[in-house]
């Protein structure tokens, strides 16, 4: 079962590190409520710890695609060459985050540069066209 969301694959890690920390804890005859609770915590942090490096990771392979786009020292033919078969479904099951979320990425994009569509971002690059 492939894993498509950021907030799927921390849960996961949270869950096997809290199993783990139960199991250990149970083996070394500890008071079951005090299992509980350490296996509560270790649930909560690594959540939020495997989201906030999952996080870090998306920012940091989505960084090339803003800098090109918003970039106006890069040749016409890097920003078509990145565009090309570039599809929300497609950069979503690459950076393997969710379609959601790489959509609003893309309409930050087009709010920032003032446009709509892909071929006005293509219209701006080639001919730049001033409406930045």
């Amino acid at each position: 079962m492939p894993i498509k969301t950021k907030e799927f694959a921390s849960l996961l890690v949270a869950a096997v590190a809290a199993i783990v920390v139960a199991a250990a804890m149970w083996l070394l005859e500890a008071v079951w409520w005090q299992t509980l609770c350490v296996a509560c915590a270790v649930f909560v942090g690594m959540t939020l710890l495997t989201l906030f490096i999952i996080r870090k990771y998306v920012a940091y392979k989505l960084k090339p695609i803003y800098s090109i786009v918003l970039s106006r020292n890069v040749h016409t033919q890097e920003i078509l060459d990145e565009l090309k078969d570039k599809h929300v479904e497609n950069i979503s099951e690459e950076l393997t985050v969710s379609y959601n979320t790489t959509r609003t990425h893309v309409r930050h994009i087009y709010e920032k540069l003032n446009i709509h569509s892909k071929q006005e971002l293509i219209d701006l690059v080639l001919f730049g066209s001033g409406v930045m």
